[in-house]
């Protein structure tokens, strides 16, 4: 292991010499070579379009993953160009790499400017004009317009399925709290039975629907990822390379408890709400229409805080998934550069399964020094072996300090400390997106693991040097 002393006198050896801003670069450009836009392909006519959404490449279903699922009598409804297929997802930051896209006006529109990159605060693309009915008897006095919808009928092998989702609009942040919003559905019933439709796109751990005024900065904000074109300076510098002013975070619906028997008619619909004027868009991952679940999320948004040097108890909560009890663990806990690697010697958390979904987390809170944190993932797993990580961040409690007690969504775990230098902080969109691709593409393989343990071991002192100098730092960012 390397220390904090040994990296410091590294430091200070190496500081007059080319070599940490060689390597600075050479990590920065392995840790951020593959960034890219998500990229959308559409189809030449609405049988083409039919079979690539559901049974394609992308595709919602996957047999060689759920040979559970099977489906028939495909139809879909609205304007060609307002869906099709996209990929580039986690590059992009919305956490799905690869699926389906359907919108409310054009799909390609998804894609941004040539640099890939949000490029109005309201993109309005020319969609189908047609109103949903299935939509519209969800809220009443809704008016439809631009209606995009995928029919099909579905058996299931289990009695249960689920498809995962981000919902994204350019509706956020000016349309929330007003009657202008885009609604969308995941619908299903049984076939010929004439019931009402039974909606299961919804927020984690609720009956709430996921909607722009259930999700957004104010309510459910730890659903919600913003991208406002406006926000950030100059315009058109939005965190992510999506057109969208804001999406979701990954979201799994899911029916449970079917009859196997029986045959189900499920509709994926999505309109613009009471007027034709800003798109939104489904994104469904490819291969997860499945009989058993392909996400889980750890839904606790903070810790409570509490007086260093006392015992400490918090309940930590996951969902997305029905097939518990879950199990947990500490998977990793990382020290600031500024605390002794033996700080939290004899006094490490610990975490126990405390319910079906819930775990205590429970530790003597260390009295740790201004500006410094320490990084605690979580890891939850459901029986059928899906899993999902999430970081918290500590400081002490009785020194408030930037991204204390923050969430951060599956796959995290480690410190990507020149991105966070160059960007300012951790927890900072860009960041994010660098720390989903070593967890999706570095740390599932062996040549990943041992670069990123490189990187580990030789960065801190670089992101040390970058961090004291403004010009470096811009440089830096620039390249990333």
């Amino acid at each position: 292991m390397v220390t904090v002393n040994n990296i410091m006198s590294f430091h200070r050896r190496t500081r007059g010499n080319i070599f940490p801003v060689l390597l600075v670069f050479i990590l920065i450009f392995i840790h951020a070579g593959y960034a890219g836009a998500v990229t959308v392909q559409t189809e030449s006519n609405i049988a083409a379009l039919e079979n690539t959404l559901m049974n394609g490449a992308n595709g919602i279903v996957d047999p060689g993953v759920c040979p559970g699922i099977n489906v028939a009598n495909v139809k879909y409804t609205g304007a060609l160009d307002a869906s099709g297929t996209f990929t580039g997802g986690l590059s992009s930051g919305i956490g799905i790499d690869s699926g389906i896209i359907l919108t409310t006006g054009e799909a390609v529109n998804a894609e941004g400017d040539s640099n890939g990159k949000n490029s109005a605060p309201n993109i309005s693309g020319i969609a189908s004009g047609l109103n949903d009915a299935d939509l519209e008897s969800l809220i009443p006095g809704l008016s439809t317009t631009d209606a995009t919808s995928l029919e099909f009928d579905l058996q299931t092998a289990t009695g249960n399925f689920f498809i995962t989702f981000v919902f994204a609009s350019d509706e956020y942040k000016e349309k929330v709290g007003t009657t202008y919003n885009d609604t969308f559905a995941f619908l299903y019933r049984e076939k010929g039975s004439g019931s009402a439709f039974t909606d299961i796109a919804l927020i984690p751990l609720s009956t709430i629907p996921v909607s722009i005024n259930n999700i957004n900065h104010i309510d459910n904000s730890s659903f919600y990822i913003n991208n406002d074109f406006l926000e950030f300076l100059p315009p058109g510098n939005a965190p992510f390379d999506i057109e969208y002013d804001g999406f979701t975070h990954v979201i799994t619906a899911y029916a449970l408890g079917l009859d196997p028997s029986k045959v189900y008619e499920v509709k994926l619909a999505i309109a613009d709400g009471d007027d034709n004027l800003i798109d939104s868009a489904m994104f469904m991952k490819g291969g997860s229409l499945c009989d058993t679940p392909q996400h889980i999320t750890i839904v606790t948004a903070d810790l409570p805080s509490q007086e260093v040097g006392t015992p400490y108890t918090a309940t930590l909560e996951a969902d997305g998934s029905p097939f518990v009890p879950y199990t947990w663990e500490i998977i990793d806990i990382s020290l600031s550069p500024g605390l002794p690697v033996d700080f939290l010697s004899g006094n490490l958390p610990t975490i126990a399964a405390n319910g079906n979904k819930t775990a205590l987390f429970s530790w003597v809170l260390p009295a740790s020094p201004e500006t410094e944190h320490i990084d605690i993932t979580f890891k939850v797993t459901d029986q059928n072996g899906n899993s999902s990580l999430a970081i918290f961040r500590y400081t002490d409690p009785e020194v408030p300090v930037e991204d204390s007690g923050t969430q951060e969504n599956a796959g995290d775990g480690g410190n990507c400390f020149i991105a966070t230098a160059a960007y300012g902080s951790y927890f900072e969109p860009q960041v994010k997106v660098l720390r989903d691709f070593r967890d999706e593409y570095l740390l599932t393989n062996a040549p990943g693991k041992a670069l990123v343990s490189f990187y580990y071991s030789a960065s801190p002192p670089m992101a040390e040097f970058i961090r004291g100098h403004e010009t470096l730092r811009a440089a830096t960012r620039l390249v990333l």
